[in-house]
């Protein structure tokens, strides 16, 4: 049986990660859930960070956007900061997946399994998104390009979470559209 934490606040989140070497950190767990019953991964642990609230929501911080890993996909197509300014991620995010999916998936997922399928990856890059990478000694940003490292591969190192993905605030004007129209528009 493994041992499954909920931390409330990053404070408690490091102190888990210290103590608890080869677990799993997870917010929806909808694509480390498939891999662990398929036996692709079995960490010693899971830590879910959904409770912890830095991690999630979406603000505008100057020009920037800012959206916490631990944020819903549901969350983001509800959110008014994003329908309005990235209307790219939000079209993307409406494909993806079924509506049990988009409740539990996070954008930090998604960004994490750096799966080719990973429907907020075309749109991230477009937007010119980079993550914010937490560890208990500090932080450090990388574009999204430099962080997905190939299938499956990122830049994550242990001990680090990512905390946010931002992107630049579009100019006032600038379109985002997708180049065709998706099934069911008119």
């Amino acid at each position: 049986m493994r041992s499954v934490w909920m931390p409330s606040s990053l404070e408690e989140l490091w102190r888990v990660l210290e103590a608890s070497p080869g677990v799993a950190v997870y917010a929806g767990g909808t694509d480390l859930l498939v891999r662990m019953r398929s036996g692709a991964v079995s960490p010693s642990g899971l830590i879910c960070i959904e409770r912890i609230p830095e991690l999630k929501g979406v603000e505008v911080v100057g020009e920037s956007l800012r959206i916490g890993s631990g944020t819903t996909h549901a969350s983001l197509l509800a959110d008014p900061i994003s329908s309005r300014h990235l209307p790219v991620l939000t079209q993307a995010l409406k494909m993806l997946g079924s509506p049990l999916i988009r409740n539990m998936g996070t954008i930090g997922g998604n960004v994490c399994t750096a799966s080719p399928a990973g429907d907020t990856l075309p749109p991230l890059h477009v937007l010119k998104a980079s993550v914010e990478l937490l560890s208990k000694g500090g932080s450090r940003t990388l574009p999204i390009e430099e962080f997905i490292e190939g299938p499956g591969l990122t830049r994550l190192e242990e001990g680090e979470i990512l905390a946010a993905v931002r992107m630049p605030k579009p100019a006032p004007g600038a379109v985002q559209r997708p180049a065709m129209k998706m099934p069911g528009e008119p």
